[in-house]
């Protein structure tokens, strides 16, 4: 799995130095709004990947939901960690 760090930062890259991409999408000039819309973008693929399953059959047992939680939380706290780092 790629590291958090290896992630924002060619998402980072991505939206700062290709230009195809800066042709195709409307991306911020301002430093901070950069970063918030990598953080956006992260925040929804995190929730999306630790989504608690509480119905059907495929539900997730208490000790799946605590692992869920505790990863997105350590998820989050790495993101944040490389967005100031940047």
């Amino acid at each position: 799995m790629i590291s958090m760090r290896d992630f924002v930062k060619s998402v980072y890259k991505r939206i700062t130095e290709d230009e195809t991409f800066r042709k195709l999408f409307e991306v911020p000039s301002v430093k901070k709004e950069i970063m918030d819309m990598i953080r956006a973008y992260v925040i929804t693929i995190l929730v999306q990947k630790y989504k608690i399953v509480t119905g059907g059959t495929y539900f997730d047992t208490p000790e799946q939901v605590a692992k869920k939680t505790e990863t997105f939380k350590q998820k989050i706290v790495s993101l944040n960690e490389e967005l100031n780092s940047i």
